[in-house]
C-alpha cells in the first residue's frame, strides 16, 4: 500500500510541475492541463480502493473494448499531421491509443 500511495504522490508532483512549466510557455494551454491533473489523481484515487477481483473480472471485457475502439479507428480515423488518431464520434472526436 505504501508503494502504490508513493507512485500516486510522485505522478501527482509530476503532473503539478509540468502544468506549472506549461502555464509559463502557454498559460491558456495550462488550465486545461491542471484540470487533467486532477481528473487523472482522482482516477488514480478511484482505482487504488477498487479491490483486485474487480480487475480480474473486468479485464477481458475491457480488453475486447480497446481492440474494437483500435479497429475502428483503423477503419474511421482521420489522419492528424500524418497519422491516425481520432475516431470522429458526432461532433466530439475521440483518440483512443493513448
Amino acid at each position: 500500500m505504501r508503494i502504490r500511495i508513493g507512485v500516486g504522490i510522485l505522478l501527482l508532483i509530476f503532473g503539478v510541475l509540468s502544468t506549472i512549466v506549461l502555464g509559463s510557455v502557454f498559460p491558456r494551454e495550462a488550465i486545461g492541463q491542471a484540470l487533467f491533473v486532477i481528473l487523472g489523481l482522482f482516477t488514480y484515487t478511484v482505482a487504488q480502493f477498487l479491490p483486485r477481483s474487480f480487475w480480474k473480472e473486468i479485464a477481458i471485457p475491457l480488453y475486447v473494448v480497446v481492440s474494437i475502439l483500435l479497429i475502428a479507428t483503423l477503419l474511421y480515423g482521420r489522419v492528424t499531421k500524418g497519422a491516425v488518431r481520432w475516431i470522429p464520434i458526432g461532433p466530439v472526436h475521440v483518440q483512443v491509443d493513448r
